[in-house]
């Protein structure tokens, strides 16, 4: 658009295809890590969430995130992966980023997470800072979720 661009390039000596390799595990062992250990879940507030081992999940119950966080056009369910990491400052408070895709709505719900012993614990990250697909900053006043196993 006319604006001058800087760009700062790097050479890369170790193998791309192993990279990608390793990023797409990292990101499916995180999401089995949490499909398998979290088992049915349930808020006084937000409702009930199921992961499954496919990518799928069920929220039901979560109206109180509507329209401010979740579409209003958003079915009960929709698929989850994990699509974007913490920076390492946020490393020690959080495990990662759950990506929600839900049916019926085209945007993409981000929850920063951590597995708690007897539960799950989201962050809402829609006012988060992202820096490509890292998140780098919490929102300012983020709304924090809580599920028990």
């Amino acid at each position: 658009s006319g604006k001058p661009q800087e760009l700062n390039l790097v050479t890369i000596s170790e193998d791309i295809n192993a990279i990608v390799a390793a990023e797409k595990k990292r990101r499916s062992d995180a999401y089995a890590k949490v499909a398998s250990s979290t088992g049915d879940l349930s808020s006084s507030n937000y409702g009930k969430l199921s992961f499954n081992a496919d990518g799928t999940f069920r929220w039901t119950g979560y109206k109180l995130l509507v329209p401010t966080v979740i579409s209003s056009a958003a079915k009960n369910a929709g698929t989850c992966s994990v699509k974007y990491a913490v920076s390492k400052q946020l490393s020690d408070m959080y495990d990662g980023v759950l990506t929600f895709k839900f049916e019926g709505s085209s945007e993409e719900v981000n929850f920063l997470y951590k597995l708690e012993s007897d539960g799950l614990r989201l962050e809402d990250a829609t006012d988060a800072t992202f820096n490509g697909i890292l998140v780098t900053a919490r929102s300012s006043s983020p709304l924090i979720v809580y599920f028990k196993k």
